[in-house]
């Protein structure tokens, strides 16, 4: 199976999973007041099961991505894939909420784990100039899950109840892992590495230089979730709009996020990955201002958006860089170190939302989401450094 006869069936079924695992992560940001009045639980007791899926990729991706070295790709991939579906079905029939969030955990470490793999196995069947976009097109699927899923999943949510997004996710993750089956050629992935479960060691003692962009990714994609944790209740209560109106808005965030994937598959290509990064922060930060300086008014929907095409644009930019620059013998624990760094920025943006709205309220988190990004702009000027250097 050669790199140009199959690439786009194999980049369009992953991203079907890749909207299933999506929509697991995103969807509860919509959700969040219906579970908290479901479960009897407060708002920020609510707030930690986006925390615990953050959590569970962060620690998850890591320990799996090791464990599982020795495996092919394509039998992992597929192995993954039906895991989430049956971890998503048991979110949709728990009456509990200590076990809602330990599916949670898990279900996070598997998405972890997953697109470490499945990214960091695409150049195998792309040439290498398309790898970027590949990644891209292929993240494209979380996105989708936002334009689509996440409006759809609430209107489903406020008919059938919270847990109907959770079977659509399971039912589309059984989908995806039957498909997996018959298009991933056996060369999937590069070779199995059967000492790899000291490789994230000598990775890490190997390639220091890659702690820039973990660092990046953190800051300039997870800080923007300081405030995107909690963007359907301040949208509600801080802006005063009507729930409708709320659905529509993150049907647009979602539909921002998507440019922005494809912003950020295609800009490191025209000027170049240094301008590119600094380029997303701005757009972040003007964005997060901008919904700080428009409360109560619509126009906070169209500074999220803006914030939305910034934030995504980051993710295929960063997986690329560090998949690049780690080798490809290194490559899964590189991707898989940088999907923990992605959630990591949101776990700890989500923690951090949960506290500031505990001691002082919720108005003020977009400014907040603004500095933590900020704080990425350092990481991209030392990247143009060494770049210059190079």
């Amino acid at each position: 199976m050669s790199k140009s006869s199959m690439p786009k069936l194999i980049i369009a079924v992953l991203s079907i999973t890749a909207f299933s695992a999506g929509l697991s992560e995103f969807i509860v940001i919509g959700l969040l007041s219906q579970v908290a009045t479901e479960f009897g639980v407060t708002m920020p007791q609510v707030g930690l099961l986006v925390t615990a899926y953050a959590l569970g990729i962060t620690l998850g991706s890591p320990l799996l991505t090791v464990l599982t070295l020795s495996y092919s790709a394509r039998s992992l991939a597929v192995i993954l894939m039906s895991l989430f579906s049956i971890l998503s079905a048991g979110s949709a029939i728990t009456s509990d909420f200590t076990i809602l969030l330990m599916l949670r955990v898990v279900a996070g470490a598997i998405h972890g784990a997953y697109f470490s793999l499945t990214s960091a196995s695409l150049p195998t069947v792309t040439d290498s100039r398309q790898t970027p976009l590949a990644i891209a097109l292929m993240f494209s699927g979380l996105t989708l899950s936002m334009v689509l899923g996440v409006p759809a999943g609430m209107v489903a949510a406020v008919h059938y109840g919270w847990q109907a997004p959770f079977v659509v996710i399971s039912s589309v993750a059984a989908i995806g892992a039957v498909l997996l089956w018959f298009v991933l050629p056996a060369t999937f992935g590069p070779a199995a590495d059967v000492t790899g479960r000291t490789s994230v060691f000598r990775f890490a003692l190997n390639n220091p230089a890659l702690i820039r962009p973990y660092c990046f990714t953190v800051l300039a994609f997870g800080g923007g979730f300081v405030f995107f944790s909690y963007a359907e209740p301040w949208l509600t209560d801080a802006a005063g709009l009507e729930p409708q109106t709320v659905v529509l808005i993150m049907g647009a965030v979602g539909l921002g996020s998507l440019v922005g994937n494809i912003v950020g598959g295609i800009l490191p290509g025209k000027i170049g990955l240094p301008a590119a990064l600094v380029t997303v922060v701005i757009i972040q930060v003007v964005g997060l201002l901008g919904i700080s300086c428009t409360v109560n008014s619509v126009n906070s929907a169209l500074c999220l958006v803006l914030w939305s095409v910034g934030a995504f644009a980051t993710a295929p930019m960063v997986q690329g860089w560090v998949i690049t620059d780690a080798g490809k013998s290194d490559a899964r624990i590189s991707a898989s170190l940088n999907v923990s760094a992605f959630n990591l920025g949101m776990s700890l943006s989500s923690f951090i939302a949960t506290r500031q709205i505990a001691a002082h309220g919720i108005l003020y988190l977009p400014l907040t989401a603004a500095f933590m990004v900020m704080l990425a702009i350092p990481f991209c000027l030392f990247h143009q450094r060494a770049s210059t250097l190079r």
